[in-house]
């Protein structure tokens, strides 16, 4: 995620969330792994969920397949 940060600042943001103080998230985005990747659109729709470690280019990719390209 920081090399995310860094690359794409002002295109995309990232936040880490602990679903153990935040159990009400979890419930709503049905999160049941951890890691589990939510992206959001500039509105804040979800367009994708992954689950598990992505690297950078995965999580480009996930991306550009939701039709977001940054």
């Amino acid at each position: 995620m920081k090399q995310i940060d860094a690359k794409y600042q002002g295109k995309v943001s990232t936040a880490h969330i602990f679903l153990e103080d935040n159990p009400d998230i979890a419930r709503k985005y049905n999160v049941r792994y951890v890691p589990t990747l939510l992206f959001r659109d500039a509105s804040g729709k979800v367009v994708a969920q992954e689950v598990g470690y992505k690297n950078l280019d995965a999580v480009i990719a996930v991306f550009r397949k939701a039709g977001i390209n940054i």
